[in-house]
């Protein structure tokens, strides 16, 4: 008998790797008609195993594992996107083992699942092998975790290290500041006392003996209240107050004489100053004060800190004796020569005015 005709493909039957793996109520494989039949699944690659006459495919969970075997010889290139990561669909007849309970004649267990394909054909691509899987991911959050306890022990080590080293210069200062205030400072002291002794000595007709004696006393003046401006820069209180204001009282605090002549004043909004800067000014202002005492006789010195927008405006005024500003410095003033260089140091300008009579005028502008 002659047949013609095409016979029909039968259809596919779509499971998941879960359902492979189920069984009904009656004890037997889910779907349990799909034994030998055409099957259809998909899944993620975990796995390629190349044999000489075939390859083989994991697909599915590690618990649900899907072995989709593929007649492909190792000598034939596989696609490039069929790689462990990628999701694929696959098509051929599903095999699998059933273990049975043979005193309850059910079945148990289903096990050895697999995927027969005709040809590479068989297995399609869904989506490529993602770049950031969950473990590259992990992987990365744990470099950087490390990499942050990392640079976090650095930095610790770091300060500590500055730590030990300020503390040992903050040793070394101290014992520098003792060593200059009992030897130099007792120095100028016994000088200072010599030269009185000296200068009563002197007739009232040797005016010019008189005069470089006069003058020998103020440079040791100077001398000494530079010597006992340093000395208080290098011990723990000069790392007391930051504010440049709060800063200027606490030194005013320390000279007695200062009481009821000296009034500070604040204008504007006052800003954080460098340490380096308000030492340099602390030091200016102990030297215009002490002038202005000492020189001018003042009764009054008024000290104003004006912060501006691009500057801080630093003045003494007094209303001392004053002299003729044409003349400045005054022979043997070492006192305005230094409070220059340290108005220059920090890039500024130092200006003074004075008038016989009228007192003395000192403004320090410093840029911000």
């Amino acid at each position: 008998m002659a047949v013609t005709g095409k016979a029909s493909v039968p259809p596919y039957i779509e499971l998941t790797p879960e359902e492979m793996y189920a069984t009904d109520a009656d004890g037997e494989p889910g779907r349990r008609s799909w034994y030998g039949r055409l099957v259809s699944t998909s899944g993620f690659i975990r796995d390629i195993n190349r044999r000489e006459t075939y390859t083989q495919i994991v697909i599915g969970s590690k618990e649900m594992p899907v072995l989709v075997s593929v007649p492909f010889k190792l000598t034939d290139p596989l696609p490039p996107e069929i790689e462990i990561g990628a999701c694929v669909r696959v098509r051929g007849v599903g095999v699998y083992a059933a273990v049975r309970d043979e005193k309850r004649n059910v079945v148990t267990e289903v096990r050895d699942i697999q995927v027969r394909t005709e040809s590479i054909d068989g297995v399609s691509l869904l989506t490529p092998k993602q770049f950031w899987t969950a473990g590259k991911v992990g992987a990365v959050i744990g470099i950087l975790v490390a990499i942050l306890f990392l640079a976090v022990g650095l930095i610790h080590r770091a300060r500590m290290r500055d730590r030990i080293a300020a503390d040992a210069v903050r040793r070394e200062r101290l014992r520098l500041t003792s060593e200059l205030h009992d030897n130099f400072q007792q120095l100028l002291a016994g000088c200072m006392f010599r030269l009185g002794a000296a200068m009563g000595k002197v007739g009232k007709d040797d005016i010019g003996a008189a005069k470089q004696l006069e003058l020998l006393r103020d440079s040791l003046n100077h001398t000494q209240a530079s010597l006992r401006a340093a000395l208080w820069g290098l011990t723990e209180e000069a790392e007391g107050p930051a504010a440049l204001t709060e800063l200027f009282r606490y030194a005013a605090s320390r000279m007695p004489q200062w009481e009821g002549v000296v009034r500070f004043t604040l204008r504007g909004r006052e800003r954080e100053v460098a340490r380096q800067c308000s030492g340099a000014l602390l030091l200016i202002l102990q030297e215009a004060v002490g002038n202005a005492l000492r020189h001018g006789h003042a009764r009054h010195v008024d000290v104003v800190v004006d912060f501006t927008d691009t500057a801080l405006i630093f003045g003494v005024q007094d209303d001392g004796c004053g002299f003729d500003s044409n003349d400045m410095p005054p022979a043997g003033h070492l006192g305005l020569d230094s409070m220059r260089k340290h108005a220059e140091g920090l890039g500024g300008t130092l200006t003074v005015t004075s008038e016989p009579g009228k007192g003395t005028s000192l403004t320090v502008r410093i840029p911000l």
